[in-house]
């Protein structure tokens, strides 16, 4: 058990000390370190799994003018602001009732 403790505290230290050296060596460079990972858009699927609910759920709900949607070609895509809105409806529908 001992070498398992050792073990996991070792990785840890390593791991650590990547993190601390990251952003240094990349500052030293003038490179800027903060990225915006957020996504432009969701796929009803991404919508899906980010809700907990059944891709047939999200595209009823699609169907029926509830969440936007734009058809970018064949794929139907759904911005991030319109799934904070949806939510934003729900939560105000719920405290009104």
């Amino acid at each position: 058990m001992g070498t398992d403790t050792a073990a996991s505290q070792q990785r840890e230290s390593r791991r650590i000390g990547r993190e601390e050296l990251a952003p240094r060596s990349l500052a030293h460079r003038g490179r800027r370190t903060n990225h915006d990972l957020r996504p432009r858009w969701y796929s009803p699927a991404e919508v899906a799994v980010l809700h907990g609910i059944g891709i047939s759920k999200v595209k009823m709900k699609i169907a029926t003018g509830e969440l936007r949607s734009i058809k970018d070609g064949k794929y139907r895509r759904v911005l991030p602001k319109w799934v904070d809105d949806y939510i934003r409806e729900q939560v105000e529908r719920q405290e009104a009732a």
